[in-house]
Parts: C-alpha cells; structure tokens; sequence
C-alpha cells in the first residue's frame, strides 16, 4: 500500500500534466513546428535547409526563381517601385514579381543582405516554412469540425502530406518553390470560418498572398468574397461596414501590388507591358477528374501501389491533384459505413458505372487496372455528389442551425473547378468540346493561363470533408484508429513517390559555370553590362542560366534571363536594334557582349572593328569594347 499509493499519485498527476499540455493554446505552435519539420525533413532530407547550398536550384524553373533573386539583392536600397529588378532583362526588364522569385522572401533579405553571406538562398527556408504553416492552418480548420485533439492531429497530417503540395516541390524535375504555398488556402479557409468581419487579418494574407505568387490570389479571394457574404448575413452587417472593409482591404491590396512592380493588371506606370501570352495560346494546363486517382504524372511516379498511371494529355501534368491513397480508402469506407450514402451510391453510382463500363466497351479497353483505376473514381464522384445531396437536401438544414449558407463559397469554388478544366473540357485524354473565349474572359485566361491550378481549393475541401464524414458518421471508438491506419497507408503507398523528390533535394550535381577562362575576370573587371545576341528568354538550351550566373557573380547587367511575363514587341525591337549596332559598330563602351548565333558570329568577324578583344573563350563567341587599361589574352 506505501509504493502503490505514490505510484497512483505519480500516474494520476502525469495524466493531468499531460491534459493540461494538451490543452495549453501554444499546443497547435508545438505540433505545427514539430509535423512541418518531421514532413520537411522527410521529403527533402533537410539539405536544403542551409542558405548557402545553392547548386540544387540551378536547374530549370529552380534556376529562373535564384536568379531573380540574386539580382534583386544588389538593387539599390531606395528604388521605386520596390520591386524594380532592371539588373536582369535590361531593356525589357521585369520586376522581382515575374521571375517568381517569391517576392515576400525577396524583399525581406534584401534589406538584410549585409548580414547575409554569399552565395545565399531563401527558397530552402520558404520550404520548410510552407511545411509547418501547412500543419498550423490544418489544425486551425479541423478545430472548427473534430473536437478530438488526437483526430485534429492525424487529420492535419493528411494535410501536411498531400500529395499536390510535394508535387509542387518536383514539378517537371525542378518544382515551383513559391507555389509549395499551399498553406494560404488553408489560411482562407480559417478566416471565412472564424467570427467576426476580420479585415486587418484579410489585408494582410491578400497582400502577402500577391507577394507570394500571383496565382494564389484569385484562390484566396474565392474564400474572402464568400467571407463577407456570410459574415454579413450573420452578424446583420450594414453595407457602409461592408463598404468600409473593402476599401480598406483592397487599397491595401493595390498599394502593394504597385509598389512590387506589378503590370498584368493593365497598370503599366513603371515597367511596362508584361504580356508574354500570345494570340494562338491554346490553354494546354488543364485539369481533368481523373487527376484525382492518377497515381503518376511527369517526375513524380509511385504515389500509389493500388491505383495506376492514368492516361492523360501533356499539360494536364499541371492540374496533379491525386488526393492520397489513404484518403481514397477513407472516404469508401465512411461512404459504405452511412446506410444514408449507401443509398445514394447505389442511387448514383448504378447510372455512372453503366455509362463508364458502355465507354469502356467503346474503346475496346479490357476490364483491368484502368476499369479498377475507374471504379474507384466512380466511388469519389458518388461520395462528392452525396454530400452535396445532403448538404442542399438533407434533414439537417444548415438554416435549422441558425448559420448562413456556405453556398456562395460552393459556387465560388465549383467556378474555379470549372475554369481549371479550361475551355476545352475532358477527361483522360479525351476532349469533350471545346469553346470560344469572349475577350474580357480571354483577357483574365492570358494572366491566370495556367487553368489546372485553379483546383487546389475544391482538393483540399474535399480531403477535410473526407476526414470530417469520417469523425461524424463512424462509430467513436473507431474513429482514432481509422484514421491512424489511413495515415500510414498512405505514408507507406506513397513511399516511392517522396523518395524520389527526396534524391531531387539531397542527389543534386554541384554547379559549376563552364566561364571558366582567367580571361573573364579580367574582361568582366572593365565593363558594366553583359549583353546577349540575340538576347536570351528562356532558350531550349538553357544558356540563360550560364550568363546570368556568371553575370549575377560579377555584377553585371544583363538582358538575358528568363520571365513568366515580359514585353515581346519591345524583346523583338531591343534585338534587332541591337544587331544593327553590333554590325555598325556602334558598341557601348560598358558593354561585353557575347555573340550565341554563330550564322552572325560568322559574317561580323569578316567586318574590320576597333575592338579589345574579338574572339571565343570557352566556346562562346565575344565582342569586348575598347576600354582604358584593358589587358590582353595571352
């Protein structure tokens, strides 16, 4: 009785210590560093965590997104716009916006560039970041739905490791680093949820949101639009609040916009137009239902040993949105489990499974891996419509609750569900029809071109519902364990796929510019500005990448680079004016010039020029102005 009385005592007090941790408010802080870092390290190996390992992002877009920002850090302290970048691009110069370099991160290190060392790179941090902001905002949307903190915890796993937020990391063999910011909808999501018109917490996410990527934008908005529908409904909200909170918000919005060096809007006051969509664009980036259950797309293989490779057109790698195999094995299990889904499965999946099996028929596809891949896609799009049959139709009205509809937001994202598909709706590889775009809706299509995005919002509403059914309409005691099990199926099914982003991180080549010659020291010592005939946008052969970095490592500017948005008409004048100059000699003194079109390398050699140096180094062809105190190559 001596030993097993403190023992009780002992166990009694660790279960409250315990209870009151778990319940202590910095609890969702603790659990978002702890899942974020756990995932980060995970997927990346944690490499890429340190500001000075550079050599995995000179690759593709990765290198586009490096580039900007090494050339915005030596901009001056004082410029207007903020987001001004004229060293990289020169004449037809972009802001930090359009290389997608993450404006947010960009500015931030600049003004601490002094401390900083060199080389340095933000975009490993921002990764890690994303990861646990993703936990955070997980947990802040459950809460509102699953009151079991062990469920919250599981569920906002799920979140963390969706599969289209990985894939943004690996996308065609480099990723996106800016668009792994999938936590901003998660963000929306919690605003539109919580109480109260929240106008200085929606200022600040719209504005961070555009200093993030531009295509978050229109996703978050969705969520605030709705927002203010609903909240004025609830809280009888007069129009002059309503008035009021948009004024501010989107002055704000507007004001930090401008001041980025954004110009798609039609605001050409400082860097001029930024349009690079041309009339003949054929809206390729689409998303297709079958995104859903495809397990394999371009670079990013193995996300499932049970559903297969699911045939698909070339941009529809853009619209990945496989929703994980342990969400998929939940969501039939909730759907079999509610006699009250039951009934609309066989309601709704009798019809669908008979027009998909006559296809099938008609395309002389044997029923195996594909017919499996279709059931399983056919048991979604059942549990999708149930829960919009019981959300409109069911017993218990959302009105019987005294809370507003949420209908606004369900419109809002069905509309980007549907412009996700493009104008030329399909599935698979089949294109149902396609339509004529009216000129105002072509003009916000050639901004927002990449369609298949636009379906992360209706993505994770759907996995939250999947977890949702799964905490209401299952037995409690089965609830933990259900959802434990499904987390680990996936982390298990999904195994090959994170491996192989992993290698992505942690098995890349160490860089190394083939500007290798003494003699470019010297020559890069004497002038200003590198300048590229013809210039260089994005060439197949990637040299964009070796002269900006030569040029960001010598400080000079330089009109090659590589732009999500530029002015075409204005590249194709700079170009020709400049080949009439290199003809003429009418060379700039600050300029080293390189010559990557050898048809015009061969017919300037032949013409006699006062020149420092004419000749090629390390294979590439070079015009070097005469300069005072220039030496000579030996």
């Amino acid at each position: 009785m001596r030993i097993a009385k403190p023992i009780y005592f002992l166990v009694d007090g660790l279960k409250k210590t315990g209870k009151q941790i778990s319940n202590h408010p910095a609890m969702k802080y603790i659990f978002a560093l702890i899942a974020g870092t756990t995932a980060f390290m995970y997927v990346t190996g944690g490499r890429i965590f340190n500001p000075t390992y550079t050599s995995w992002l000179m690759i593709g877009d990765s290198a586009q997104h490096y580039a900007g920002w090494r050339f915005f850090r030596n901009t001056p302290i004082l410029q207007w716009p903020l987001g001004k970048n004229a060293g990289l691009g020169m004449e037809f110069s972009s802001s930090i916006v359009f290389t997608d370099s993450l404006p947010l991160g960009a500015i931030i290190c600049k003004y601490m560039r002094f401390l900083l060392p060199t080389p340095f790179q933000y975009f490993g941090i921002w990764i890690w970041l994303c990861f646990v902001l993703q936990a955070l905002f997980a947990w802040k949307v459950l809460k509102y739905y699953i009151k079991q903190q062990i469920q919250i915890i599981i569920g906002s796993c799920f979140l963390v490791l969706a599969p289209a937020l990985t894939y943004r990391l690996v996308h065609q063999g480099y990723g996106h680093m800016a668009l792994a910011g999938h936590f901003v909808i998660l963000a929306a999501m919690n605003l539109y949820l919580s109480p109260g018109l929240r106008t200085p917490a929606w200022s600040v996410l719209l504005s961070a949101t555009s200093l993030i990527h531009a295509y978050f934008m229109p996703l978050v908005m969705v969520f605030w639009i709705a927002a203010i529908f609903r909240k004025r409904k609830n809280y009888n909200l007069s129009s002059k609040v309503i008035l009021k909170h948009l004024t501010l918000i989107l002055g704000v919005l507007f004001v930090t916009m401008i001041a980025i060096g954004y110009t798609s809007l039609g605001m050409h006051l400082f860097l001029g137009d930024s349009s690079v969509t041309p009339d003949s664009w054929n809206y390729i980036f689409r998303w297709q239902p079958l995104s859903l259950i495809d397990s394999s797309t371009d670079f990013s293989t193995g996300w499932s040993h049970f559903l297969f490779d699911q045939k698909e057109l070339v941009g529809d790698v853009e619209g990945f949105s496989f929703l994980g195999s342990g969400v998929i094995a939940l969501l039939i299990i909730v759907g079999l489990w509610n006699s009250y889904h039951l009934r609309l499965q066989l309601k709704y999946s009798g019809s669908l499974t008979a027009l998909t099996l006559l296809a099938l028929i008609g395309e002389n596809i044997f029923l195996g891996k594909k017919a499996f891949s279709m059931t399983i896609f056919l048991l979604l799009i059942t549990f999708i419509l149930g829960t919009i049959v019981e959300f409109i139709f069911g017993r218990k009205k959302l009105a019987e609750k005294k809370d507003p509809s949420h209908m606004i937001l369900f419109i809002g994202v069905t509309v980007l569900a549907l412009y996700s598909m493009t104008n030329r709706p399909g599935i698979g590889k089949r294109t149902f029809f396609e339509y004529p775009l009216i000129p105002i809706v072509k003009s916000f299509t050639q901004t927002f071109r990449t369609h298949g995005r636009s379906i992360w919002p209706a993505y994770y509403l759907i996995i939250i519902v999947v977890l949702v059914f799964v905490c209401r309409h299952v037995a409690a005691r089965y609830i933990t364990p259900l959802l434990f099990v499904g987390l680990v199926f996936q982390i298990l099914d999904s195994n090959p796929a994170v491996t192989e982003a992993h290698h992505r991180f942690t098995e890349s080549k160490e860089w190394v510019n083939p500007m290798q010659d003494p003699y470019w020291k010297l020559l890069s010592s004497h002038y200003e500005n590198l300048i590229i005939y013809p210039p260089t946008q994005n060439d197949p052969e990637k040299k964009w990448i070796i002269y900006t970095d030569f040029a960001a490592d010598h400080k000079l500017a330089t009109n090659s680079g590589y732009f999500s948005r530029w002015d075409t008409t204005q590249y194709e004048g700079t170009a020709t004016k400049l080949g009439y100059q290199l003809l003429l000699n009418e060379l700039n003194p600050d300029t080293l010039y390189i010559i990557n079109d050898n048809d015009f390398w061969d017919g300037l050699v032949q013409i006699p020029q006062k020149l420092a140096f004419r000749g090629t180094i390390d294979g590439f062809h070079i015009v070097a102005p005469q300069r005072e105190m220039m030496g000579s190559r030996n």
